[in-house]
């Protein structure tokens, strides 16, 4: 690599920084509030539950939209207790939000129903806006035990969460099965278990496709909906050989037997339906933000190479090196600057002026490494992203089907898409 090796990265800089300023105009971004999820405080010493009920709220929060979730784990407790102030004093905590550098602040209490350990909780949540210096919303639910141990209901607290900030509180899924005690799966996650009735009733879901699955002793049993906000969607999943239907009731207008013969539903879009901003748009925008973000990166680190190359002291360090090819010639004065190894001194530089310039060499051949190994970091992000982006783009479509042979028979195609992997799923029904 000739001087830092910039000639042969400057042109993958120009391309993917154009390439990921062109693939931004595909949707809109804005910047992220960053948030932080303070815990809750049990007032009758249920800390377990409380933990759990942290981790399940910090969860969520991840999925509204222009909120960035730091993976920070800090009570206010701590932080009111290091500051000496209340946590109802709004001064004391715009201050915690400034000294962790966030923008909102998630924080709640709960307490038991009643004096029983059987009873159910009373839960209390805040969001603090340290930007406005107010408090910006607030969630109260009365919930059961049995919807916070083992493990909180993350439907249940995905509404107390669109509730603090101030989105709709979603949609209904009421399932019908024929087996009391069995687990209902939404989306692949445990939503819970069917009640002595055979029903169990989801709230709080997020309006858009959702895939049902109830865990028969025989094996699964899945079926799909898509709801729109403050709609009730009924799904019945039932054992093999029974049947099972879907409705969906939502508005005078809408038919609720207009499901199709497997039980799926997909309302027509209503004029301004927001749907259209689904999880995979943003996630797409996202992917096409950080790749510019990774392309300008790129571009920053390259342009500081270039400056290092044009800088006096380095132009004159390289200059006292023998030409590659010739006895004592190198290809990369950086390398010689690394291992301590320079030529004699020129006599167009007194003693003084060489030793500078050594000292100025390694110190600049240095920096410019790390700005190397930036530079192919930043490359491989911007085209990673970039290139995610621009796919998930192309699936946002809800759903691709592709008829095979018989009516009967269909091929399913569609994106899976979760927090850690993405993927695509085909079913073939017969």
């Amino acid at each position: 690599m000739t001087g830092i090796g910039i000639k042969a990265m400057g042109w993958a800089a120009r391309v993917v920084l154009a390439l990921a300023l062109w693939q931004l105009g595909a949707g809109p971004a804005t910047a992220d509030s960053r948030v932080i999820v303070m815990g809750v405080q049990s007032l009758d010493g249920d800390d377990e539950v409380a933990r759990e009920l942290d981790e399940t709220l910090r969860k969520n929060a991840k999925s509204v939209p222009g909120w960035a979730v730091s993976p920070k784990r800090i009570s206010l407790a701590q932080m009111t207790l290091a500051q000496g102030c209340e946590t109802t004093d709004p001064g004391c905590l715009a201050d915690i939000a400034r000294m962790l550098k966030v923008d909102r602040l998630i924080y709640g209490v709960m307490q038991r129903s009643g004096r029983n350990a059987d009873d159910g909780f009373q839960v209390q949540l805040y969001l603090f806006d340290a930007v406005s210096g107010r408090f910006e919303g607030s969630a109260l639910a009365e919930v059961d035990r049995d919807k916070m141990e083992p493990a909180p209901d993350s439907a249940l607290v995905a509404g107390l969460v669109r509730q603090l900030a101030g989105l709709s509180t979603g949609a209904t899924i009421v399932v019908q099965g024929s087996t009391p005690g069995v687990t209902v799966r939404l989306d692949g996650e445990q939503a819970g278990k069917l009640g002595v009735d055979g029903q169990l009733t989801l709230e709080g879901v997020a309006q858009g496709d959702h895939e049902i699955e109830v865990e028969y002793s025989d094996g699964p049993r899945t079926g799909r909906v898509s709801v729109q906000d403050a709609q009730r969607a009924e799904v019945s999943i039932r054992e093999e050989g029974e049947t099972g239907s879907a409705g969906l009731f939502a508005s005078d207008d809408q038919d609720p037997n207009a499901a199709d013969a497997d039980g799926e539903f997909v309302p027509a879009a209503a004029d301004g339906d927001p749907r259209w901003w689904n999880r995979n748009r943003v996630l797409a925008v996202s992917s096409l933000v950080l790749a510019a973000g990774s392309a300008v990166g790129m571009t920053v680190s390259w342009v500081g190479i270039q400056d290092i190359n044009d800088n006096s002291d380095f132009i004159d360090f390289r200059s006292a090196f023998p030409p590659p090819g010739s006895p004592g010639g190198t290809d990369d004065v950086c390398v010689n600057a690394e291992q301590r190894v320079f030529p004699s001194r020129p006599t167009t530089f007194s003693s003084e002026r060489w030793n500078d310039l050594k000292l100025s060499g390694i110190d600049l051949c240095d920096q410019a490494s790390r700005l190397e190994v930036m530079q192919y970091v930043f490359l491989a992000s911007a085209v990673v992203t970039g290139a995610a982006g621009a796919l998930l783009l192309l699936m946002e479509s809800k759903e691709t089907e592709v008829l095979v042979g018989k009516a009967s028979t269909r091929l399913q195609v569609r994106p899976m898409l979760g927090q850690s992997q993405q993927g695509v799923m085909a079913t073939l029904r017969f």
